[in-house]
């Protein structure tokens, strides 16, 4: 869908009819909430980035349960060196999860009241040795690290190279988490690799999971946010006329040297019920994906 709000950058010779200027405070709100369409319009993007990746690594890699690994025809035959095409493929979903994580904090701490779903997040990330494991491999990919080794022809993560890495600090929640797996593997005298299928299966199905939860959460904000764009533009059609054919229907607001412009005839409600539509759909087959891959780790 297109966007329902974006800024342009005014120049000295751009001139616009029917502009309004931000001068009193109802207007204001508007732009206020404008912002917060905008922010949501970028965490769908970012969403979308989140699915590319994990679509990517499928089309390029066949990943088995027992962590063995092929390439797929669709791979690039430029780079055909598995650990280099699996870590930059994993880290690239680490990455954009992480990205679109922060992205929903920002904008409930900024546009919501309700702040409930911080705590969701922490009780997930609390929950889930899978998520608590992709936060901390995902700084390590930052700071130029491959965090999925070779070992007899299978690909996976060592633990106990992870957790005793050169050159880089491993501390809090991480060294917790692999601390504490590293003992359940040892207790089981099995050796300290987790299974690269299930950590990623389980990490973005948690991300994608949360990230339904947050619309769902930002949802009242955006119907309240209809109701007033609908209740302005009542009361005032005129300013939905300009003189450029590709602006009707849409609300346009001056601050400083940047027009918002808001198609304000559209439904913003109906845009997010669309972004939940999406995302009940993507994650209804991540989670099948899921349950696939926890029923062949039990067969070995």
């Amino acid at each position: 869908m297109d966007f329902i709000h974006y800024y342009k950058v005014l120049t000295p010779d751009e001139e616009y009819d029917n502009v309004i200027v931000l001068d009193d405070e109802s207007l204001i709100t508007v732009k206020h909430k404008g912002d917060m369409l905008a922010q949501i319009q970028e965490s769908f993007m970012l969403y979308q980035s989140v699915i590319f990746n994990v679509y990517n690594l499928q089309k390029c890699v066949m990943l088995y349960a027992n962590d063995t690994v092929e390439l797929t025809d669709s791979c690039p035959t430029e780079i055909q060196d598995t650990t280099i095409v699996i870590n930059t493929l994993i880290a690239n979903i680490f990455s954009s999860a992480k990205t679109l994580t922060d992205k929903m904090q920002t904008i409930i701490k900024k546009y919501c009241n309700d702040k409930s779903f911080l705590q969701e997040i922490t009780d997930v990330y609390e929950s889930s040795y899978s998520y608590r494991l992709a936060q901390g491999l995902r700084n390590m990919c930052q700071h130029g690290f491959c965090v999925v080794s070779k070992c007899n022809e299978r690909y996976g993560l060592d633990l106990y190279q992870l957790r005793y890495v050169k050159d880089f600090t491993v501390n809090g929640s991480f060294k917790e988490t692999l601390d504490d797996l590293i003992e359940k593997f040892s207790m089981y005298s099995c050796a300290p690799k987790y299974s690269l299928s299930a950590l990623i299966s389980e990490y973005t199905t948690d991300v994608i999971g949360l990230y339904l939860h947050f619309l769902e959460n930002i949802r009242p904000s955006i119907e309240e946010l209809d109701l007033q764009l609908k209740c302005f533009m009542a009361q005032n059609p005129e300013l939905l006329k300009h003189n450029n054919p590709g602006l009707s229907g849409a609300l346009l607001i001056k601050d400083n040297t940047s027009l918002h412009i808001v198609p304000a005839k559209e439904s913003l409600l109906k845009t997010i019920d669309f972004y939940i539509k999406d995302v009940e759909k993507q994650l209804s087959l991540f989670k099948l994906a899921e349950a696939a891959v926890e029923s062949e780790l039990a067969k070995i």
